[in-house]
């Protein structure tokens, strides 16, 4: 409340008008030295004790006697006498109530409190009650209901949002005009319901706001949130130069979205700078989702955290899951997957009104979890946001999932339902997600590579380098190099690419750029360079327990000529290539399955199991799996 706000108060009781408020919030400096101040405060330990606040706030000025008797009448006589003792002091010299941590208050006194408020108009009486609301079962608490019909409608639904429940704020706004009220009601569409009812109150809330900004701004995300891209860039063809933040935002998203990067650059520097000045969380997850169309990605983890900070000091309790979302988001492209863990499991508790913004935060720790190999835990996240998804039709969730569920099959080895999976993030449900789909080219390249189609590699990774080198963020630079090492014969591409995942301090992806790498060089025939990349890989997965990447590194070892974590199963005259082989045969993968995982040819996978049978003696495949079989069992 402001300085204004309070002189307002004090001059309207100075003038013998009256003024009443409600302030649901932290309670103002308010002492002037020209008034009689009667002051209580809220206590939890008395709040089913009838009129003790009452009590304690008149015992400086009634007698002990008269207060008795004013408490042993009827509730009416007891609000009258209240009444006409605040009116009497008046006579006098203005009067100050002041009630704070009201949400302490026994309902009695706030009762009578709410009576006298009410009645104000004439006297030189200024009542503040203060305090953060309390829920009971499905009723708002006395003091939103008396915030409501005493002041701003708007307020008390905006404190009832705040205080995690929408749907209150909704039966509030319901009273209420237009505007404000509208851009109320659209953000809390946007965070607990249909994101196209959100872009409706929003755009209309616009129209009767003096400073549209806010509003169509959160208009924007609600479009990009449900996929709709051209209703976006037809909004952001319509929106007015100022506020300078809210232009520039939709201009360089928009040059975003059509590959312009270039011509993004100078608006989106621009919500950076101007978001990190301003002192609200929004601002803050704007110049966070600018740095991120730049490719700064350690810039859009420091805008993300300064909004997490912003919405904890301020008591933004509605805006908290929103900010951990950007903040998220940005552990997870950053490869700081304990951040992204702790941001996303802080948005869930918090989030427990806000229905779509929890469906974010899962999706988003199914991503984490698949990307570190964690499979259970990813498929038990996105079988909790499926529903949610699908009821809302939350585009940006939905291609998130589909990039996590394509993680997991590249980990099984799966890349021809990868890339199904990633080439059809835009489809259905998701709609256009350009952001994700950025952000997912590494995986899809790989896929795309394993699956045979390297033209759809190449264009991927066109559009992603146009992105990255815009900003020349080390992390994704170093997943642009691993990409062209992958695509061409230059393995200098993979040793830049391992040099920038340690400046970034990106182990994950360090780890799996090394594996590929080893695999290079390995059909280099550079074997002991290969073991080197191989070990380094082994220990970044074993640390996190990534099963299926540690079996691939331990199968890479052996093909290089060492044994890794396996039983040392003799096989006596078979290469380390042709071993390896034979295990892969044990567990009952084909010929095309062994090629791909050892990242050579099919014919060479038939000209080895050719040379295998000769030399064990063995005539089929089935005889093979239960010699190496027989030979693991005889080892344990």
């Amino acid at each position: 409340m402001s300085s204004a706000w309070h002189e307002k108060l004090l001059t309207d009781a100075r003038a013998g008008t009256g003024a009443s408020s409600v302030l649901l919030g932290p309670a103002p400096d308010v002492s002037p030295t020209d008034f009689t101040v009667l002051r209580t405060t809220g206590l939890q330990s008395e709040r089913d004790l009838p009129f003790a606040a009452l009590h304690r706030l008149l015992l400086p000025v009634v007698s002990a006697d008269d207060l008795r008797r004013m408490l042993r009448g009827t509730p009416f006589q007891l609000r009258c006498s209240v009444h006409e003792v605040l009116t009497g002091l008046s006579a006098q010299r203005p009067v100050l109530v002041r009630v704070d941590d009201a949400q302490w208050l026994d309902q009695e006194s706030l009762d009578v409190l709410g009576f006298a408020a009410r009645r104000v108009a004439g006297h030189h009486i200024a009542i503040l009650i203060t305090g953060r609301p309390q829920w009971t079962g499905e009723q708002p608490s006395g003091l939103v209901c008396l915030s409501a019909e005493l002041g701003d409608t708007v307020d008390a639904a905006q404190h009832a949002w705040h205080a995690g429940r929408p749907d209150w704020a909704r039966t509030l706004l319901s009273r209420a005009d237009v505007g404000r009220a509208a851009l109320l009601l659209g953000e809390i569409e946007l965070r607990d319901g249909d994101p196209a009812v959100a872009v409706h109150e929003l755009t209309t809330a616009a129209g009767h706001l003096d400073d549209p900004g806010p509003a169509l701004l959160l208009a924007g995300e609600a479009r990009r949130l449900c996929g709709d891209v051209p209703g976006y860039r037809a909004m952001a063809r319509a929106v007015p130069s100022r506020p300078e933040l809210m232009a520039a935002h939709f201009r360089g998203l928009t040059a975003t979205f059509e590959g312009r990067h270039a011509d993004a650059a100078e608006p989106l520097r621009l919500v950076v700078r101007l978001g990190m000045a301003a002192p609200d969380v929004a601002p803050a997850v704007w110049a966070a989702e600018a740095a991120f169309a730049l490719g700064l990605g350690e810039k859009a983890f420091e805008c993300a955290s300064a909004a997490v900070s912003r919405a904890r000091l301020t008591g933004r309790e509605a805006a908290l899951p929103w900010a951990l979302v950007q903040l998220s988001l940005a552990a997870i492209v950053l490869d700081r997957h304990e951040i992204a863990l702790e941001a996303s499991a802080e948005g869930l508790a918090a989030s427990g009104a806000q229905r779509t913004t929890r469906t974010e935060h899962l999706s988003l720790l199914a991503l984490s979890a698949a990307l570190r190999d964690d499979r259970e835990t990813a498929l038990s996240h996105l079988d909790n946001a499926a529903a949610g998804i699908a009821k809302r039709g939350l585009g940006r969730p939905c291609a998130i999932a589909s990039w996590a569920y394509a993680c997991l099959d590249l980990a099984d080895d799966r890349p021809a339902e990868a890339l199904a999976r990633l080439d059809a993030m835009t489809a259905g449900v998701s709609g256009a997600q350009p952001a994700i789909q950025a952000l997912a080219t590494p995986q899809l390249v790989e896929a795309a590579i394993l699956a045979g189609q390297y033209d759809r590699a190449h264009r991927a990774l066109e559009v992603f380098d146009g992105w990255v080198r815009t900003g020349g963020n080390s992390a994704w630079l170093a997943l642009s190099h691993r990409c062209h090492g992958l695509l061409t014969d230059d393995v200098t591409h993979f040793e830049t690419a391992i040099a920038l995942h340690r400046k970034a301090g990106a182990a994950m992806e360090l780890a799996r750029t090394q594996l590929l790498y080893a695999n290079r060089l390995r059909l280099r025939r550079r074997m002991l360079d290969a073991r080197g990349q191989f070990r380094s890989a082994l220990r970044v997965f074993q640390s996190i327990g990534a099963r299926r990447w540690i079996a691939r590194a331990e199968a890479g070892l052996r093909a290089a000529g060492e044994t890794a974590g396996a039983p040392n199963v003799s096989l006596a005259g078979l290469t380390p290539q042709q071993t390896a082989i034979s295990r892969l045969v044990a567990v009952g993968e084909t010929n095309k399955e062994i090629a791909r995982r050892l990242v050579i040819s099919h014919r060479t996978v038939d000209h080895h199991l050719r040379n295998i049978f000769t030399t064990l003696g063995v005539r089929s495949r089935v005889e093979l799996a239960r010699r190496v079989t027989s030979l693991e069992q005889d080892r344990a």
